[in-house]
């Protein structure tokens, strides 16, 4: 694993947002903080949390502030981002760049290109430099298409400073990079639309070159998930007997997203197979059950295990040592036997 991937894997700080009102937020150590200003249209009963929260009308658009507070000495650069937001592998909402939303997702999950966050906002300026401890504002426009929709819209701005990192930073390979993530959530009536899940694809695959099984489970509806419950196992399907288990109660899931559930193989072989996948899934309440056989092929097993670096193979040849010792054992204590038996003898 080359120096790069070490530092991005390991030292990245992040931090989310859902701060009190009215409170600056910040890490500590860090050099920045964001502040939210909240609009006019801001629902009420969501207040300043740390978030947008908006009633909007179609075809209007929305300017929206966040202030970006320098508390160091030196100017600062800060980027902001905005993006439709992401379910993480680790069931959490997110608005990165590196978010597994790309098109291809958009399209498996109904969304339509109208509807699309990312269609629906213009950043005034990207990069902001802030002088020595003063505040700079982040601006967004928000154009909202000339429809009426059900349900949520689900975005947010992603702030991150611009900065090389220290020598030490450099020699420890640790970079302290902060980040914050302000949702903005959308809507033209305050009608919930139910969440409905589906099953798609059944694969292996590597993360961070470990070995992994991969559901994917599709939200395809413009609806929140704040509390997913999952229960999920593999079994061959020769015997039925169940390989791999998994279960998480906290997960959440952003409209419109897919959330790619790993069984983590705990370094062990991918084994070629035919195998069934079973999840047992609470979403806010609603209950799915999902049941999918799939293959992996021995060409698709020895590729994945060939590339897995941490693969911990197994070794045939332990069982005949282990044996060969016992007998070992057991030969150099009847020989002392014989040898006191002689003597009394």
């Amino acid at each position: 694993m080359n120096k790069n991937r070490i530092l991005s894997l390991i030292s990245i700080i992040l931090v989310s947002i859902f701060i009190k009102p009215n409170v600056v937020l910040a890490a500590n150590g860090a050099e920045y903080g964001v502040t939210v200003k909240y609009p006019e249209n801001q629902l009420k009963e969501t207040g300043e949390r740390g978030y947008f929260d908006l009633l909007v009308e179609p075809g209007k658009e929305y300017p929206l502030t966040v202030e970006v507070h320098n508390f160091s000495k030196e100017k600062i650069t800060v980027v902001g981002e905005a993006r439709r937001a992401g379910t993480t592998r680790t069931g959490l909402i997110n608005y990165r760049a590196d978010s597994n939303e790309s098109d291809e997702v958009a399209k498996k999950v109904n969304l339509e290109e109208e509807l699309n966050f990312d269609n629906m906002f213009e950043v005034k300026n990207k990069k902001i430099e802030i002088e020595p401890e003063s505040t700079k504002d982040f601006d967004i426009i928000l154009k909202i298409p000339n429809k009426n929709f059900e349900g949520e819209i689900l975005g947010g701005l992603y702030f991150h400073q611009e900065k090389e990192p220290s020598k030490e930073e450099k020699e420890k390979m640790i970079i302290n990079a902060f980040s914050y993530s302000v949702p903005i959530i959308l809507q033209t009536t305050q009608n919930k639309v139910e969440n409905e899940l589906s099953l798609g694809k059944v694969e292996p695959e590597l993360r961070d070159d470990h070995p992994f099984i991969s559901a994917e489970i599709l939200n395809t509806q413009p609806s929140i998930i704040r509390k997913l419950k999952i229960d999920g196992k593999i079994n061959e399907k020769k015997n039925g007997q169940t390989v791999y288990v998994r279960k998480e109660d906290s997960y959440q899931m952003a409209p419109n997203s897919v959330l790619k559930y790993g069984f983590d193989l705990q370094d062990t072989p991918i084994k070629a197979g035919n195998y069934e996948v079973i999840l047992n899934i609470d979403a806010d309440g609603k209950k799915y059950e999902f049941k999918k056989d799939f293959e992996i092929e021995r060409k698709e097993s020895k590729e994945f295990n060939e590339s897995s670096v941490f693969l911990m193979e197994e070794d045939n040849n332990s069982y005949i040592y282990y044996v060969l010792m016992i007998l070992l054992v057991g030969i150099i204590v009847l020989f002392i036997i014989y040898n006191q038996y002689k003597k009394k003898r």
